[in-house]
């Protein structure tokens, strides 16, 4: 029988380089709200990077706009299956119900319409309060797994490690937002069926919280099946700008624009960009969104006209280097 692939929501914050912050119950999302999120499929980024004063640089991973709506349980398709839920997360393809309080953010289960429905007995805790740097929690899960199209039950049953492994800053496409806190939830469990074990599973979820947004900043999922890693189910995924500091106060982010030696216009482009620049920059050239080199760009004057009539409509990035770091400006091509 193959495994009913849930659709879990995550995202992440990020933390400063001289702060750490601890999480409460102010990082659970707001009923009623309306979250856009911008996700990339299969991305290929290293997930181990952890420690204090940590700077996790996703600044060239662009990804597309998915909304999830936070709704009350009766909402969602299937309320009277969890009656202690607090919100159901309403995205395209599937809802999650949560139950959460001043100690928790907990699943209590998931409904991917005509796919499958999955009822946590024993809650899957996401985020325990409050947590800080170093914060490590060992919890237990378990439920029933409904395939819809078979009307076929399987048990599911694991462990959850919560470790609060890095603080920092995170450079996402449109900034960096400092002050965050990167919290790894690494699932160990496995399917039965009929008494026979049908698989099992190692899912690791990377959410970054910045201790003001009351939600995600950013997430990474990675997924092993039977040992063997199921790449094309990894996901990355980043809030949306206009939704950092809709909690209690303000998300610390400094613009990429404020922040970076080099100014281009138009963008949106069509036929040519025109690149303002000083004497800090070594190095320029236009990558396309799987990190290829499109253009390389001889940085001789402080204005060049870049003709980008022959390109294709879509992402790109404008990368250049200074004496002190690698920069990456998004480039939209009409």
């Amino acid at each position: 029988m193959k495994k009913i692939y849930t659709v879990v929501i995550c995202f992440a914050l990020s933390i400063g380089a001289n702060a750490q912050i601890t999480l409460t119950d102010s990082s659970i999302p707001s009923t009623g709200s309306t979250y856009t999120y911008h996700a990339l499929a299969s991305p290929i980024l290293n997930s181990t990077l952890t420690g204090p004063n940590y700077t996790w640089d996703f600044s060239n991973l662009i990804g597309a706009p998915l909304n999830y709506d936070i709704a009350l349980p009766s909402a969602g398709q299937i309320p009277n299956t969890f009656p202690t839920a607090s919100y159901v997360e309403i995205a395209t393809g599937g809802e999650n119900y949560y139950i959460t309080s001043s100690s928790e953010q907990s699943l209590l289960g998931h409904y991917i319409p005509n796919i499958s429905e999955i009822t946590y007995t024993n809650k899957r805790e996401v985020l325990l309060f409050p947590t800080t740097y170093n914060d490590i929690f060992n919890e237990t899960f378990a439920g029933n797994v409904l395939s819809i199209p078979s009307s076929s039950n399987f048990d599911r049953s694991g462990t959850i490690k919560i470790h609060a492994d890095g603080y920092g800053d995170i450079i996402l496409p449109y900034g960096t937002v400092s002050n965050v806190l990167r919290v790894t939830n690494v699932l160990n469990y496995g399917d039965v069926f009929n008494g026979v074990t049908i698989g099992t599973y190692v899912d690791t979820i990377i959410r970054w919280y910045d201790g003001v947004t009351n939600n995600i900043i950013a997430s990474y999922v990675a997924n092993y099946l039977n040992g063997s890693p199921t790449p094309t189910l990894s996901q990355f995924s980043y809030i949306d700008q206009s939704h950092l500091g809709t909690g209690s106060g303000t998300s610390n982010i400094e613009s990429s624009a404020a922040i970076m030696p080099l100014k281009f216009y138009p963008n949106p482009a069509r036929d040519a960009i025109t690149l303002n620049y000083d004497e800090t920059v070594k190095t320029i050239s236009i990558i396309d969104i799987k990190g290829r080199t499109i253009l390389s760009i001889n940085p001789i004057d402080q204005i060049n006209t870049v003709d980008v009539s022959n390109f294709s409509s879509g992402f790109y990035f404008v990368k250049y280097d200074t004496q002190t770091k690698t920069h990456y400006e998004k480039l939209i091509i009409e």
